[in-house]
Parts: structure tokens; sequence; C-alpha cells
């Protein structure tokens, strides 16, 4: 793909600095050198074992922060190392921000959601939207809540006159 840096602002509860940071989509976590967590008061809540492209394992401290890039800003996990800034996928992702290879940059994408999430609840009813997403004799949500008795389940609702309501559930 090759490689190509982005000037990225990082900022932690001491400050905030702008860093140029080498993309790394095979980076789990981005991470910075210890120096520059320092700067921004940045400090590790937990720690954990990470694998290196050489194979090495190494235990390392895991901080937050909060990262922008072209205007866009997200909470996102560091890992504080001693080698040079990186700017991995769960940053990436929480940013909503994809790699363009050809071009070396970074461009907006999508966020995805998945089959069971729903929209938020000032445009649309939740339960329309989960009932759009599968038939209600078969959303596991939707038959959570014919099992409770949910007045307002479709699911409860999904059979006719006379039909037994409880085979559903």
């Amino acid at each position: 793909m090759g490689l190509f840096s982005v000037d990225v602002e990082l900022a932690g509860p001491a400050g905030r600095e702008t860093v140029a940071m080498l993309v790394d989509t095979g980076a789990t976590y981005s991470a910075v050198p210890g120096e520059l967590a320092a700067r921004l008061g940045l400090t590790p809540s937990t720690e954990d074992t990470f694998e290196f492209a050489d194979g090495r394992t190494m235990r390392l401290p895991i901080a937050e922060a909060r990262i922008r890039i072209d205007g866009r800003e997200s909470p996102t996990l560091v890992i504080i190392t001693e080698g040079r800034p990186l700017l991995g996928a769960y940053a990436l992702e929480g940013l909503r921000l994809g790699v363009d290879p050809q071009r070396k940059r970074l461009v907006p994408v999508p966020g995805f959601l998945g089959e069971l999430a729903t929209v938020p609840l000032s445009r649309f009813s939740a339960i329309a939207t989960l009932e759009a997403a599968l038939p209600a004799d078969r959303h596991p949500v939707l038959v959570y809540l014919a099992r409770l008795g949910s007045p307002k389940c479709p699911a409860r609702d999904a059979r006719g006159p006379g039909e037994n309501r409880r085979a559903l559930v």
C-alpha cells in the first residue's frame, strides 16, 4: 500500500500537540513515544501484551487520549512506547476515516452500525426500526419484548386472531 504520514492533533489533560503520525492500518491501536505522552499528561489506565511485526511480544501501557484529524475529533486509546508515532485502525475507525492508498491520504467513510442497531429515537421509533430489520417472529429483540408482554411489540400481534401467539416465543 505504501507508507505515508498525516498531521494529527493529540490531546491529553496537560495540553494539545500536533504530531506527524505514520498511518499503520495493521496496528490495532495508535502508538506514541513516552516523551510525548508525558508532555500531554497521558497516564496509563491499563497495560496489555502486544505483538510487533517482527513477532516479538511486549507488555505495554495503554492510555486514553483525544485525537483530531481534519476537523474530526474522537477519544481513542494509545499505546505508550519508544517508537515512531503510529496512527492505528482503532483511531481511524473512531474518526470514521479510511485510507486511499493511491493518493496516500485519509478519506471520510460512513460509520457502520450493523443489523441490530437502532437509529436515534428522536427520528424514529426504535421498535419500528427493529421491525424493519427482521421479521417480527425472528428478530431476537422483538421476540424478547414479546416474552415480556410489551404492548408495543409487533411480535405480539404477528399472528392472526385465534392463532397461538405464544408459539412465537
